[in-house]
């Protein structure tokens, strides 16, 4: 009885990883791309402020 919890525990959480690993996965391509349009942002303006 007690062996099947575990098991039961073990396979849940082997379920949730892949999930779990995507969501990861999604909110650091997010930030990443938030940071490459900041850092674009900041080239542009540098670049319209130079050529002004």
């Amino acid at each position: 009885m007690e062996q099947d919890e575990r098991t039961e525990r073990k396979e849940s959480r082997l379920r949730a990883l892949p999930r779990l690993a995507g969501v990861i996965a999604l909110v650091a391509l997010g930030l990443m791309v938030i940071a490459v349009g900041i850092c674009w942002l900041a080239g542009w303006r540098t670049a319209s402020q130079i050529g002004s």
